[in-house]
């Protein structure tokens, strides 16, 4: 009964969590799809990006999202740099 009741608020919350996940997922083919190109075309580039991909890939999105949130402020942005 609960659910039916607040099926609206279910569907609006629902749909602003699929649009910033959709956004960070789009954000991180953008940038990972140049990058990659990049990274695979220039040895010197490789060298200079690799250890910075090794720190966000090594480290854990649940210890870089509160800097996110301080960083970018709360709202929308944050989630979407978290999702990407």
């Amino acid at each position: 009964m609960t659910f039916i009741n607040n099926l609206s608020k279910l569907l609006t919350h629902g749909w602003v969590t699929t649009y910033e996940m959709l956004l960070g997922y789009a954000m991180a083919v953008a940038i990972a799809i140049p990058l990659a190109i990049a990274i695979t075309s220039s040895r010197r580039f490789d060298e200079f990006v690799t250890p910075t991909m090794l720190f966000f890939q090594v480290v854990p999105k649940v210890a870089i999202a509160p800097l996110f949130l301080v960083w970018f402020g709360v709202g929308i942005t944050p989630k979407i740099y978290v999702a990407s």
